[in-house]
């Protein structure tokens, strides 16, 4: 594809351009880098002509609708913005209406729902000769389609369409051949201003209390932390006590486990907003957020547990930065990393792929020509769990080229995260940061105290919490931070009041020679309990006085004498006749009457 370069100046739109004056350029590819340049504006409201817009979900569409200029006006008057509640008798009245240029705003899967079957039952426009289609942040084609494959249902429709263009927030050129057959641009906005924004990155063992750190550090201000996993989300706002001062908006799935979890100010809808305010990836891309002041931005990335929190620093975290029209305060990325992770390089990548689908092709044809039960029974578990399977166009036996280009671009992203060096290193060449790095490590580490504020099994919490008790009181290193949320050995103690009588009992070394098994803790526990109770030095004292060196008192008095002084001193236990051995050392024989004795040798001294 020709490659053209776009000068852009400070506070131009598109639309103010030469190339985009009359109109988004035909079977283009605009690479726009840069939010709030007006990708979108001027075909919703400027130019002369029917538009269909696509855009990746329904929070892009909401903050169209109600967006308000200057005056209080409707920013957009004359758009139709098809989501929940939108028909399609409501899209052909809109149709049918008096409205001169048509400006239809929907997701892909509206697109494919409701808008193209109200064309089909209409007489007053052709859809693909007399529609505009732009689809904008295509790269969540790219992106998102692994999960949502209805990203991916307009575009054999797109390339049927006369007038139609893309909009990228990423560098990635889509694979598709049709984009070579039509004879397809890509139009790269190139900047001519400073635009550069500072970020810091933030290394560490312990996300919550790096962002605990930030937050004492900018204590006045306002914050967005953008976090793609909820549990996350909910043990941030419980282990730092900031439930009344936050909200959280997110997917209707993430808000039922948050208000499952205790979590009340949980929206999916953006507006009146907290202290603290926490947002997963529905509302990374294209979605203004329009604030009186600059707000801190957070970026909470926790690889080892939640792969599919990791941010792509060349287009996640861009758009981030972009979504706020007032500017940003500062901006930082607190991410731990995973030294174990492992990716494929591009032609890598490709090449496992070729080999996975001949495997799964072949195991096809293997099930078609199966005649016996047995043989289907084996073969089509293989197939459907296989990694290629997801990767499979529909209706077909080859690969769908943007999920395989969803697969390079997610092996790339892998790669920052191995390590802080290449994580600074692609945020430098994102050319949209200046990025400063920096590592925070502390005596306790996430796994452990993001635990706490989940439902773990009774084992993984004796762990975690046994591993806190123990690294609060293990002398620390002078570059390692003091763990300091709330969770000192004194409040776990009022808090896990018998995971912590097991530590002190047993000691972390004994915990973890019992795999944090907590049946075989409780047996040690009582068997070490019963010992040392019976090594009270009141009762020592007692039990030692009772006889003396050369005596050989019955088995059956030193029973009953034992008991005697067991009920003095609360032992819940009956004595044994062996218990004499651990106050005295004595042998073993029998009288003349037969009967059994005990010979006192020595007193013991009891440590």
């Amino acid at each position: 594809m020709e490659r053209i370069n776009l000068p852009l100046l400070a506070n131009q739109k598109l639309s103010e351009t030469p190339m985009f004056k009359e109109g988004t350029p035909s079977n283009t590819i605009i690479f726009k880098k840069l939010c709030g340049i007006g990708a979108t504006h001027g075909e919703a409201k400027i130019y002369k002509r029917h538009s269909i817009i696509i855009v990746p979900n329904t929070p892009v569409l909401k903050g169209k609708q109600e967006a308000r200029d200057e005056n209080g006006l409707r920013k957009y008057p004359n758009i139709l913005t098809v989501y929940e509640g939108v028909t399609k008798e409501d899209i052909s009245a809109y149709l049918a209406g008096d409205i001169k240029y048509k400006k239809i705003l929907c997701t892909p899967e509206a697109y494919m729902a409701k808008v193209k079957p109200a064309f089909v039952e209409q007489d007053h426009f052709d859809l693909f000769t007399d529609f505009f289609m732009l689809l904008d942040e295509c790269d969540k084609i790219i992106t998102e389609s692994d999960y949502r494959r209805a990203l991916l249902k307009p575009i054999d429709d797109f390339f049927l369409f006369k007038n139609k263009a893309m909009i990228s927030a990423t560098a990635i050129v889509p694979s598709d051949k049709r984009f070579q057959e039509q004879g397809f641009k890509r139009i790269y906005i190139k900047p001519k201003f400073r635009f550069k924004q500072q970020v810091v990155l933030v290394e560490t063992n312990n996300i919550v209390a790096a962002v605990q750190d930030e937050i004492e550090k900018h204590s006045t201000d306002c914050f967005f932390i953008f976090v793609n996993s909820a549990d996350l989300i909910h043990a941030i706002i419980t282990l730092l006590q900031i439930e009344q001062d936050s909200k959280v908006f997110c997917a209707e799935t993430s808000k039922t486990k948050l208000k499952d979890s205790g979590l009340d100010n949980v929206y999916t809808n953006l507006g009146a907003y907290a202290k603290y305010n926490f947002l997963t990836s529905r509302f990374y891309n294209a979605v203004d957020i329009d604030l009186s002041v600059q707000p801190v931005l957070l970026f909470a990335t926790d690889v080892l547990r939640n792969s599919y929190t990791m941010l792509d620093p060349y287009s996640d975290s861009v758009q981030i930065a972009g979504r706020f029209r007032c500017g940003v305060k500062s901006i930082h990325h607190i991410s731990n990393f995973n030294s174990t992770l492992t990716w494929h390089k591009e032609k890598e990548a490709l090449s496992f792929l070729k080999n996975g689908l001949k495997v799964y092709n072949g195991w096809i044809d293997q099930y078609q020509a199966a005649t016996e039960e047995g043989e289907k029974a084996m073969l089509l578990p293989a197939i459907k769990s296989s990694f290629i399977h997801p990767l499979i166009k529909d209706g077909s036996n080859s690969l769908n080229t943007y999920l395989v280009d969803g697969f390079i671009l997610d092996e790339q992203v892998k790669s920052y995260y191995h390590d802080s060096k290449r994580f600074h290193h692609a945020y430098k060449l994102s050319n949209y940061f200046r990025p400063s790095l920096e590592s925070k490590f502390y005596t306790v580490c996430d796994r452990q105290l993001i635990s706490l504020s989940l439902k773990a099994t009774s084992s993984a919490l004796i762990k975690n919490i046994s591993e806190i008790l123990d690294a609060n009181n293990i002398p620390r290193n002078p570059e390692t931070l003091q763990f300091n949320l709330g969770r000192s050995n004194d409040s776990i103690k009022k808090l896990y009041p018998a995971i912590t009588d097991y530590y002190e009992t047993l000691g972390f070394s004994k915990l973890q020679e019992l795999e944090f098994n907590k049946s075989k803790i409780d047996t040690e526990c009582k068997r070490k309990k019963s010992l040392e109770s019976r090594f009270n030095p009141a009762l020592v004292i007692d039990i030692q006085a009772l006889y003396k060196v050369g005596e050989k008192p019955l088995e059956s008095r030193i029973k009953l004498d034992l008991n005697i002084f067991y009920i003095k001193h609360n032992l819940k236990r009956s004595a044994k006749v062996s218990d004499i051995k651990l106050y005295y050392a004595t042998s073993r024989s029998s009288n003349a009457s037969g009967e059994k004795i005990m010979k006192i040798i020595k007193i013991l001294q009891i440590p």
